[in-house]
């Protein structure tokens, strides 16, 4: 997952590099670096938390993070009916579970099912 959103931020970087105009396609940009970002911030800052046992949090910072993480939310409301949005969750799935979602599933048998061999009796 955080390979999919560190690769989203940086084409989103180079792409604000190059000084686009205003416009739609700005703003969508805008909003899905917000969300990308903040996204892999808070996975660090998890992680941070979670593995390193001498870091201590202050209050302040942490409010700094969850007011990212909620400007993250307002972004993605904003753009989550986007193509582009959609594709963004579907490549945050790891590789095989993208995989076997887009495999169609088998049909199971059912009790009313014809059995496919006669028995011989």
């Amino acid at each position: 997952m955080k390979q999919a959103a560190d690769k989203k931020v940086t084409e989103l970087n180079n792409y604000f590099q190059k000084k686009p105009p205003e416009g739609p396609e700005r703003t969508l940009a805008y909003h899905f670096y917000n969300v990308t970002d903040a996204f892999g911030q808070a996975q660090y800052h998890r992680n941070e938390a979670d593995y390193n046992a001498a870091r201590e949090w202050d209050l302040t910072e942490v409010l700094m993070h969850i007011d990212a993480i909620a400007e993250a939310f307002k972004s993605w409301h904003t753009i989550r009916e986007e193509p582009a949005a959609q594709a963004y969750l579907v490549s945050m799935l790891p590789s095989k579970e993208r995989k076997q979602s887009e495999k169609r599933p088998e049909r199971r048998p059912t009790l009313t099912d014809s059995p496919r061999f006669a028995r011989e009796e």
